[in-house]
């Protein structure tokens, strides 16, 4: 069909197409419904509220200081209203079916955005940090010492390994 066709024009590699029954002892990738995002709970909601508080009589030149991060799924273009996936039994939630960026923004620009395989962990988080979040500070903030880097309390950003290595690193 010609969505095989674009595939093969846009990367260059072939594809077939490959009826759901031909291999019995896997089951066939079906037609789900995406998962939606989780709202933040309860305790998320009084922390973000205790941080606004906190943080309510900063002036603009308090925030143009501020490189906040933050970690998403995304794709390329905006999905229609009734977005669908291809996924078999038991993957809606599988990271291997997901694509996980991680950017970081301020008030002078965007930093890199580093696409996470798998799920992020502190180990990763690290890595991620040292080789694109503090090379994207020193741009933005033209090496400026005086800046605050902002995170959302994420495991992987509390761990006791990332703390130390945001320590020893800024």
């Amino acid at each position: 069909m010609c969505r095989v066709n674009h595939w093969n024009d846009i990367t260059g590699a072939s594809a077939a197409v490959i009826k759901p029954n031909w291999c019995p002892s896997v089951p066939p990738a079906l037609s789900y419904k995406v998962v939606k995002k989780p709202l933040i709970n309860e305790r998320q909601r009084l922390a973000q509220c205790c941080w606004v508080q906190a943080h309510k009589n900063w002036t603009a030149r308090n925030w143009k200081k501020i490189l906040g991060s933050d970690e998403s799924s995304f794709q390329l273009y905006p999905p229609p209203d009734n977005v669908r996936v291809r996924r078999r039994p038991g993957e809606a939630l599988s990271p291997a079916c997901t694509v996980h960026g991680l950017g970081c923004r301020s008030a002078a620009g965007v930093g890199h955005l580093t696409v996470c395989d798998g799920t992020l962990n502190s180990a990763k988080y690290c890595v991620i940090f040292e080789t694109h979040m503090l090379p994207s500070a020193r741009a933005l903030f033209r090496r400026s010492q005086n800046w605050m880097f902002q995170q959302d309390n994420a495991p992987h950003h509390t761990s006791s390994t990332v703390v130390e290595s945001d320590q020893r690193t800024v």
